[in-house]
């Protein structure tokens, strides 16, 4: 057993964020507006987190809250059809079932999102015995991004800090979240008062720091004087940078080499799972960060969802 899973654990992560129905527009055009065809997914990193940690032959849980109409039924057959345990889905009466809409551009994709149910976690669906339950407590940029959950997945990130679980956030800044970042720089760091590990992608820390961004090594340094414990900075075909404060550990590593780009949704939480998931094996970082860039590589070489079985083993070679 390994000194980062807890016997008594159940879970390797508990994920807990944001889930939703994703239309994606099937054509490429100038904006939004004048997109007619669309593609519905389901959407959320925090699903798309426990599906790849599932594949990868961990224990994943995810909580998230939905609503009670045809979109939330939609979103419940999608997780069945991933394994994944549907006993912590919240469906809230009162509010609809959050939607994203994306385009499909030259640049950034545009998006608009119609936040409801995913917003509207509470303490008690977060109690004590599943808490415990875990060896990771994982959240991401976007589900702290809005009331009420934000104060729910923060003061469950410190039960869960003070009971010995490790913390994990992926800083996944998008457009759809708005462009005023001052008051959610102060969520994060309240965050990572837990001292979790982190990851944020070279754009997304550029949105969120602003003027602090100077180069790499700055994000590096702003994220730890936040409190993370390490932080994982991907920067695309140049790599990833990851920085641990406790093991005094920094490395720049190159990142895997991708024959053709098919789909670049979803790499970076196939690179956190690969991180999280040979993290909890104990295996040295550079590994760990190994194992992340070659399954973002896969990721972006294939259309969807990672396949449905991933050797481990041949990650690690």
């Amino acid at each position: 057993m390994s000194a980062r899973k807890r016997p008594q654990a159940h879970y390797d992560v508990l994920a807990v964020g944001e889930l939703w129905v994703e239309l994606t527009a099937t054509k490429i055009t100038e904006n939004l507006a004048q997109n007619t065809e669309f593609k519905r997914l389901q959407g959320g990193s925090t699903f798309q987190l426990v599906s790849n940690m599932l594949r990868l032959g961990n224990t994943a849980a995810l909580v998230a809250c939905i609503g009670t109409d045809a979109w939330a039924g939609f979103l419940i057959e999608s997780l069945k059809a991933e394994k994944i345990d549907t006993k912590y889905l919240v469906q809230d009466t009162e509010f609809a079932t959050s939607l994203l809409v994306k385009g499909r551009g030259l640049g950034e994709p545009e998006m608009i999102s119609y936040r409801q149910a995913d917003t509207q976690l509470r303490r008690e669906h977060l109690p004590d015995s599943l808490i415990q339950n875990c060896n990771i407590f994982h959240t991401t940029c976007f589900a702290l991004n809005r009331k009420p959950a934000q104060a729910t997945i923060l003061e469950a990130a410190q039960r869960a800090y003070h009971q010995g679980i490790v913390t994990s956030i992926d800083m996944n800044y998008s457009q759809a979240m708005g462009k005023n970042t001052e008051d959610l720089k102060k969520i994060l760091q309240s965050f990572c008062q837990t001292e979790p590990l982190v990851k944020i992608s070279r754009e997304d820390a550029e949105h969120l720091l602003g003027k602090e961004y100077g180069s790499e090594l700055d994000v590096l340094a702003t994220l730890h004087a936040w409190g993370a414990r390490l932080v994982c900075l991907t920067m695309g075909k140049e790599g990833s940078m990851v920085s641990d404060r406790n093991e005094r550990q920094f490395f720049n590593l190159a990142s895997h080499k991708v024959r053709r780009v098919v789909d670049v949704e979803g790499a970076g939480d196939a690179y956190w799972a690969g991180f999280l998931s040979t993290w909890l094996e104990e295996q040295p970082l550079t590994l760990c960060t190994q194992v992340a860039s070659k399954l973002a590589a896969l990721k972006l070489q294939k259309a969807g969802n990672l396949p449905d079985f991933i050797d481990k083993k041949r990650l690690y070679k």
